[in-house]
């Protein structure tokens, strides 16, 4: 279980660079380096110039034996596997605020929302952040209902948000944990957040 708790350091802690993807194109004997929304031309054998471009779709779909969501494809997503039955996605952006999922296939995740929303605020508050705690409710496309709470914290100017809920039955479900901050891209983050919970399906 301490396995699970700590993971949150990774989540927060981790900036990853947006790279720009490359692509190889393969037409006949011919190979071209593209790179997605951009439009080259490409001459043929008979001396036509053939306007191609590649186009990567802007949502994509994470879908697992447990859950099933969209996000925006120019966020980073990871899976880890925490053993005990649990499997977390990493969905972040490039400032590290966002989410991830643990994905319980052997336990309902319920009991462990406030160790982990405590796990997840102690530094700050122990540095003097201010926090305001409500309830967190979210009835899901799929008609089930998300549970738990949400933690404000403010210093000064500065402002985060961490909501930790779950949703269980028979034996298996999620624990879902969302940061956001004022430093950041606030907008990005919040559609971030905002397609995630118009599109989260627990199985």
């Amino acid at each position: 279980m301490k396995r699970i708790l700590s993971i949150f350091a990774f989540f927060i802690l981790i900036i990853q660079a947006q790279a720009q993807e490359r692509y190889l194109l393969i037409i006949g004997p011919d190979t071209l380096s593209i790179t997605a929304d951009r439009q080259y031309i490409f001459l043929t054998s008979d001396g036509r110039e053939l306007p191609i471009e590649l186009r990567k779709q802007r949502i994509q779909t994470y879908e697992s034996r447990v859950s099933k969501f969209q996000y925006p494809s120019d966020v980073d997503v990871s899976v880890t596997d925490l053993g005990e039955g649990v499997q977390q996605v990493n969905v972040l952006t490039a400032d590290g605020t966002g989410f991830f999922i643990q994905e319980f296939s052997n336990t309902q995740p319920g009991d462990i929302i406030n160790l982990m929303m405590a796990e997840l605020t102690k530094e700050n508050i122990q540095r003097g952040y201010q926090a305001v705690e409500e309830t967190f409710e979210k009835i899901l496309r799929d008609g089930k209902l998300l549970l738990g709470r949400k933690r404000t914290l403010t210093y000064g100017g500065n402002v985060e948000t961490y909501t930790v809920a779950s949703f269980g039955a028979q034996n298996r479900g999620i624990l879902l944990v969302m940061v956001n901050n004022n430093s950041g891209n606030v907008k990005e983050t919040q559609d971030l957040i905002q397609l995630l919970l118009e599109t989260l399906e627990v199985k």
